[in-house]
């Protein structure tokens, strides 16, 4: 890979010409490279973990068990927490890929609300796409320490709501938390949410 000054007699040069030279920029360095045509061989694993791909992309794109912008927001900051350079998207779809690898069918967790801020009484309800799936909320007063679980399996049909009420905090405590499907080795989860307790 040649790196490159003011490359085709200009201050920058991105793509390709005539499927020869390729120029780019690769960590803030210009560079010029041949032309190669990408390997696509369509194996059956390749298919198969292009399938989970579009399987979460169909989910993170559901009319109805739909995502609000609150389970986007908690996402984004779970995703800043985990310390990789991700959007709240990247974190759903990889934790939705790798428990598909494991072979377990993932669960939608969507439509978080939080109500009854006050001290001593918070209320936050969380919807599953999955009938009879337990629930986890995780909380804690730092977005990397949640010790605190409570658990909640509804038998219902689809679309079962899920509701939590903390009853411990104070006035002016800040919240963390984190709702996730409790099944052994299920990586889902719906980011982590902030909350502010009021007086």
């Amino acid at each position: 890979m040649s790196k490159l000054t003011g490359p085709c007699l200009s201050l920058s040069a991105s793509g390709q010409i005539a499927k020869s030279i390729v120029y780019g920029v690769w960590k803030g360095i210009a560079y010029a490279r041949q032309y190669t045509t990408p390997s696509n061989p369509k194996t059956e694993n390749q298919m198969t973990q292009r399938g989970y791909l579009a399987s979460a992309l169909t989910l993170w794109h559901d009319v109805v068990n739909t995502l609000n912008t609150l389970d986007k927001t908690n996402l984004n900051r779970g995703a800043t927490v985990i310390g990789k350079t991700m959007s709240g998207f990247n974190l759903y779809v990889r934790n939705y890929v790798l428990t598909r690898v494991k072979a377990i069918t993932p669960n939608q967790l969507y439509g978080t609300t939080v109500s009854s801020l006050s001290a001593g009484n918070v209320t936050i309800v969380i919807n599953s796409a999955t009938s009879t799936i337990s629930v986890g909320l995780r909380y804690g007063y730092s977005p990397t320490s949640m010790p605190n679980l409570v658990t909640r399996t509804e038998t219902s049909t689809a679309g079962t709501t899920h509701t939590f009420t903390l009853t411990t905090p104070s006035a002016g405590q800040i919240i963390y938390y984190q709702i996730c499907d409790v099944i052994v080795d299920s990586l889902v989860n719906a980011g982590i949410g902030k909350i502010t307790v009021t007086a």
